[in-house]
């Protein structure tokens, strides 16, 4: 009989599923081709648990949110290699 009840418990464990490691939201990064369509980059994963995270999707939810994040987005580029690269634009 334990064996039964060890099993029944074992399938309760397994059906519970721990979604922490779920972003609630993400901001993604795109960049135009010259087809005229997109590539995406990459995403940003934005959790709850985090706190700062938390606050920037509620920001980004309400009307003008993502164009105030925009305006004060700071982006920079460095190579793994410490190498700087010259661009013509």
């Amino acid at each position: 009989m334990a064996a039964v009840f060890g099993n029944r418990q074992q399938a309760q464990t397994n059906n519970t599923t721990n979604d922490s490691w779920k972003a609630q939201a993400f901001i993604n990064l795109w960049v135009p081709t010259a087809g005229g369509k997109r590539h995406k980059l990459g995403s940003i994963a934005l959790k709850d648990s985090k706190q700062f995270d938390a606050k920037l999707i509620k920001r980004l939810q309400e009307e003008g949110g993502l164009e105030g994040l925009m305006n004060v987005l700071e982006v920079d580029f460095q190579m793994a290699d410490g190498h700087e690269v010259e661009l013509g634009f």
